[in-house]
């Protein structure tokens, strides 16, 4: 399901989230629910990523592009694009954006069933009639990762997660509408008992589209395309987003993101050394 900006916007217009306290702990409500403290037990952790083996990377060898090379489809069928070009979709230059694709859970925010002291933002699940409620961490840096990079970047979140979960929290964590495009659990790809988020079936150039995700299995079909970020869960120091966005920056004017993408950790390795010397 790709959801619109229009859509997002008359939504957000007619449904204004508020601040909530839910056990003791604080947080912006999503919009379009009230607040139910007699809820049950929350529901599994399925609502959000899915579990996954991250062994599937070496089996996949028959699926995998040449690096720089063809545009093969991962998954050996001709499927329709998901993706429709926005007129966002490129830079005030007049080039077209790069194509970069984000996953949310554990990489954008950290979410949890659990009531957690601090949370950005509580997501109320409908399940059955009942209200369930998730506490949601953003990353350090986030806000200012989408908003130095939507310039050249065509953002696109591409989610495991469900989107009656997804959707209001990306409503919260977006209010500018930097993301272009929202992805959830039904665009995914099947494959060996995971979802995996197949680059090929978004109607882009490969040479110009990416993806960040804390999950190799997510990648898999498209290895040489992507930024392996580490899981956040709720590290108050965590500089990943802003070491990966001053790599995306000096990334943004090439022509094959493929045959440059793997630099990424030795980019990161020297960000680290000067932070470090910065405050010696």
């Amino acid at each position: 399901m790709n959801v619109s900006k229009d859509a997002r916007k008359k939504y957000m217009n007619t449904n204004q989230s508020s601040t909530v306290m839910v056990n003791g702990m604080g947080g912006h409500l999503a919009p379009g629910f009230t607040l139910n403290t007699s809820s049950p037990l929350p529901p599994p952790h399925s609502l959000m990523l899915s579990s996954v083996s991250e062994t599937l990377v070496g089996t996949i060898d028959p699926f995998r592009r040449d690096v720089c090379g063809g545009t093969f489809p991962s998954n050996g069928m001709n499927l329709l694009p998901l993706l429709s070009k926005s007129k966002s979709s490129t830079m005030e230059s007049g080039k077209e954006k790069l194509c970069l694709v984000l996953d949310l859970d554990e990489t954008l925010v950290h979410s949890s069933f659990r009531a957690v002291e601090g949370a950005d933002f509580v997501i109320p699940v409908r399940i059955e009639d009942v209200v369930h409620y998730v506490y949601v961490m953003k990353r350090p840096w986030v806000d200012e990762f989408l908003e130095a990079l939507a310039p050249y970047y065509e953002l696109v979140v591409y989610t495991a997660s469900l989107n009656k979960y997804a959707d209001p929290l990306l409503d919260l964590l977006d209010p500018k509408n930097l993301i272009e495009h929202r992805l959830f659990r039904e665009s995914c790809v099947q494959w060996g008992g995971n979802y995996v988020k197949d680059l090929s079936i978004l109607n882009r150039d490969l040479r110009k589209t990416l993806i960040i995700d804390n999950s190799p299995s997510s990648y898999i079909f498209n290895p040489e395309a992507a930024i392996g970020c580490t899981s956040f869960i709720d590290d108050p120091s965590d500089l990943e987003l802003k070491q990966i966005c001053s790599f995306l920056l000096a990334l943004k004017d090439v022509d094959d993101v493929r045959c440059r993408v793997g630099g990424w950790k030795e980019f990161m390795e020297g960000e680290e050394v000067r932070e470090a010397n910065a405050v010696l």
